[in-house]
């Protein structure tokens, strides 16, 4: 018999690497053969296979389609024992996040969005979680209080495998310093009256 050692369905970004190694049993342990196809086209004959994500831009959302044929035979046998088992793996661009701006400086009452540039990963796999409390992509930081203030966003790109080891997560830090709101006020009433050759 032979059985799945991963799950029949799995999700890596580039230049991550999986390995399959299905589980044997039975039959002449010795007399057991493998043949490994990725979309369609053998690349093995190893009891193992190790599928490394092509590198580079335009990977995402594409599938790997790999199938291993598995045969034990024995001397004489009347009719090999032949299975195939087949694997898909979906692949991603690597994740890339980047923020538009760490430091700002406001007076109370001024607002600012605190924001970022997103690449790659599964697109519909993105969380945010703002120290805040928010959880979309961008947050708007009402200065409110004077002082130094410090806002974290912990962004996540969940594959959704069983391990979550190959999944991606990044901690940005914004720092805001917020200054007391600007104030004028006149010293002399708005309208005054004046004799020639007298001063204001």
């Amino acid at each position: 018999s032979v059985s799945y050692d991963q799950p029949q369905t799995a999700h890596r970004y580039a230049n991550q690497t999986i390995t399959y190694s299905p589980n044997v049993s039975g039959g002449d342990a010795t007399k057991w053969s493998y043949r490994w196809l990725v979309d369609g086209v053998q690349v093995s004959t190893d009891s193992f296979y190790t599928y490394t994500v092509p590198t580079g831009g335009g990977t995402s959302g594409k599938t790997a389609n790999i199938q291993v044929e598995l045969t034990n035979s024995p001397l004489n046998i009347k009719e090999d024992y032949t299975q195939t088992l087949s694997y898909s793996l979906s692949y991603y661009d690597r994740p890339e996040i980047e923020s538009l701006v760490f430091d700002s400086v406001l007076f109370v009452g001024q607002k600012t969005t605190l924001s970022f540039l997103q690449e790659g990963g599964k697109s519909d796999a993105w969380t945010y979680q703002w120290s805040s409390g928010s959880t979309i992509n961008a947050y708007e930081y009402v200065a409110n209080q004077v002082g130094e203030h410090e806002i974290t966003v912990l962004v996540k790109n969940e594959l959704g495998n069983s391990d979550t080891q190959y999944d991606y997560s990044k901690t940005l830090t914004y720092h805001i310093k917020v200054l007391p709101a600007c104030s004028v006020s006149y010293d002399q009433p708005q309208t005054a009256h004046r004799y020639a050759n007298q001063t204001i």
